[in-house]
């Protein structure tokens, strides 16, 4: 009993401290998608999400190697890309301000580097796209999943790891 007033009133301020380092805008589906520039980790060049105008859809992840939901999700987000039309279809990881070679170490030796890494190494393009501005110290709400049409505007954004509700998201985009 007595570890139980140690433990559960230090969590509870946690808990209330993070909730107000976060602003969180209602909503960003239906909005327009801002430009993403940031660095790749293949090749140390420079990825424009206008280079995807192409596609149908781009469907960018935000992860961190110590996010576990976000390294549960990974392998079902593979096998979602590998059922959908790649000429349609891009998925586009975004680290959250993390070193190259942490991701080496603690992602690569785990998942394939089949789809485009991007390095967001200041959490600015994670504010854009999450809709969340975060205070200094605050962590961001992982993994999050947004995608964007080929018209540039935001269809889907669900913070947390519901692969089910992506995948009928999905199926019901086709």
């Amino acid at each position: 009993m007595n570890l139980y007033r140690k433990i559960i009133p230090p969590i509870i301020v946690l808990i209330i401290v993070s909730s107000l380092l976060i602003a969180e805008d209602e909503t960003m589906v239906g909005k327009e998608a801002p430009m993403v520039m940031l660095f790749k980790y293949q090749d140390d060049r420079y990825f424009k999400s206008k280079n995807f105008l192409g596609k149908e859809y781009v469907i960018y992840n935000f992860w961190a190697t110590w996010c576990s939901p976000c390294l549960k999700e990974m392998p079902d987000l593979y096998q979602i890309m590998e059922d959908l039309d790649p000429d349609m279809y891009e998925l586009v990881l975004v680290n959250w301000m993390e070193s190259k070679k942490l991701i080496r170490e603690k992602f690569l030796s785990r998942f394939e580097n089949n789809h485009t890494i991007l390095l967001d190494m200041y959490g600015i393009v994670y504010e854009r796209l999450s809709g969340l501005e975060l205070k200094e110290g605050a962590m961001p709400i992982l993994p999050l999943t947004v995608i964007v049409d080929k018209k540039g505007k935001i269809i889907y954004h669900e913070h947390g790891a519901d692969v089910k509700k992506l995948k009928a998201f999905l199926r019901d985009i086709k």
